[in-house]
């Protein structure tokens, strides 16, 4: 679900600075202090009368910074990755009523070990895949153990890359930002309808009743003009069934699957009923798409059935009745 690389990026003039020694308790000035990298960039900076030596220098390398006076030598440790993570890889918008956050750790490594820099700023890039717009810049400071947090609050961008960047290295994550979305560790906001148990174990949310008749489980927020949805089976229910339907004063568009036992369910988006024989069992997903004036019906990436109709305004969600058990995760509705 995420994908992430350590990529180089322009180096940087950055400024070293110290103190020499002082030779028998005396500091001298126009002393030469050699700063170098292996492979890289070597300048000469040299003492005032206090001592100090201090210069802004042009990096030509992620190697180390060595400031040398005669067989002395101090280091200055550069990094050459980043290890970026977020607790959260489904960030709900909740259609704008009290979004999630997320937050997003970057911790600064040499040599795949982390290195205990503080004070150096990282900057947070967040963006849409689709087409590179930005969405948010945030920035923040590595603490005494080289890592730096900032907190992203959903804003139903849809899919996005967040982009960590310091000193020669950057480093690239995804994460769905939803209208709507869960993992299924927790039922959000759904709208649960009159007798019907929508729980959630901590991995997945489970849909079922006791009673008979249609009965729902819907997103809090309605659908725009372009999308797409997206659910995937969490384990078999009784029967190998899912049950879905956008709904505006009447059922427009519902689906199901084979029970196992050689009856075909349907795919419906506003006329015919197409049939399918797909068992909708652990593992498969069920992806709604509406984008240039069409929705379409994906069993994983299978076209059931697709139709031109404007769903815009309409909700979705999910229908039990008496017998019919549906273990769902990864609910997400995301714009185009």
């Amino acid at each position: 679900m995420a994908n992430s690389e350590d990529t180089p990026i322009t180096p940087n003039y950055v400024t070293v600075s110290g103190r020499v020694t002082p030779i028998d308790g005396i500091y001298r000035e126009k002393i030469p202090v050699k700063i170098s990298q292996e492979e890289g960039m070597e300048e000469t900076l040299y003492t005032d009368s206090e001592g100090y030596y201090e210069g802004t220098i042009l990096l030509g390398s992620s190697n180390d910074i060595i400031a040398k006076v005669g067989n002395d030598k101090a280091i200055w440790k550069l990094i050459d990755g980043i290890v970026l993570s977020s607790d959260k890889q489904i960030i709900s918008y909740n259609g704008g009523n009290n979004p999630e956050c997320a937050t997003i750790t970057a911790q600064l490594t040499k040599n795949n070990s982390n290195v205990n820099i503080s004070g150096e700023n990282i900057t947070f890039e967040i963006r849409k895949k689709s087409d590179d717009s930005l969405v948010e810049t945030l920035t923040a400071t590595t603490d005494s153990s080289g890592i730096a947090t900032v907190s992203y609050y959903g804003k139903g961008a849809g899919d996005i890359y967040i982009k960590a960047s310091c000193m020669f290295v950057s480093k690239r994550y995804d994460v769905h930002d939803c209208l709507w979305g869960t993992d299924g560790s927790s039922v959000g906001s759904l709208e649960v309808g009159s007798g019907v148990s929508c729980t959630s174990n901590g991995d997945y949310i489970t849909i079922t009743t006791n009673t008979s008749g249609e009965k729902y489980v819907k997103l809090p927020v309605n659908l725009p003009s372009e999308f797409e949805f997206t659910t995937e089976i969490a384990e078999n229910g009784n029967i190998n069934y899912i049950a879905w339907q956008i709904h505006n004063g009447q059922y427009y568009g519902y689906g199901a699957g084979t029970n196992g036992a050689g009856t075909n369910g349907a795919v419906r988006i506003s006329g015919s009923s197409v049939n399918n024989n797909y068992s909708w069992t652990k593992g498969h997903i069920l992806k709604i798409i509406r984008q240039n004036g069409t929705v379409s019906v994906y069993y994983d990436n299978t076209l059931l059935t697709s139709n031109n109709i404007d769903f815009t305004g309409y909700d979705i969600g999910f229908y039990t009745n008496q017998g019919r058990v549906q273990h769902l995760k990864n609910i997400m509705l995301k714009p185009l």
